[in-house]
């Protein structure tokens, strides 16, 4: 049996200037919770995860998925502010933090992600989105 090629999603958000490692991204997430307790601002971490990522490279194969993965990984990241960063967190997930953003902003914005990838994606990609401020933003980093 061939092993089929697996994305890395790391690999994928290389490329992108406001990603990185999962350990520069816990730094980073770390000091804006620091940040948001001190001036009691809002800081919001989300994680996107690709579901069906195993049905998909099943009925679809691995290297269309993975190239329908790349390019919801650049419309996703291309959708983000200036402000906000990203990492991978696992074969199938990113996480990404929200400077100065509440989560129902940040649901905004994520919204706006989902429909975009709907939009330039042709693999029915199933996106969960976790969203948490504040304290539940620790926590969600800590289920890493």
């Amino acid at each position: 049996m061939v092993d089929c090629p697996r994305l890395n999603i790391a690999l994928v958000l290389e490329r992108h200037g406001r990603a990185f490692s999962p350990r520069e991204f816990s730094l980073l997430s770390a000091e804006a919770l620091r940040v948001a307790r001190r001036y009691e601002r809002p800081f919001a971490l989300a994680r996107l995860t690709v579901a069906n990522i195993d049905e998909l490279r099943r009925d679809l194969g691995p290297v269309a998925v993975d190239n329908a993965f790349r390019l919801a990984i650049d419309a996703s990241v291309g959708l983000l502010r200036d402000s906000d960063f990203v990492a991978p967190d696992g074969p199938a997930s990113m996480l990404i933090g929200f400077p100065e953003t509440s989560a129902a902003s940040a649901a905004k914005i994520l919204d706006r992600v989902k429909k975009e990838v709907a939009v330039v994606v042709p693999a029915p990609l199933e996106i969960t989105v976790t969203i948490a401020e504040g304290e539940p933003a620790e926590a969600l980093l800590d289920r890493r």
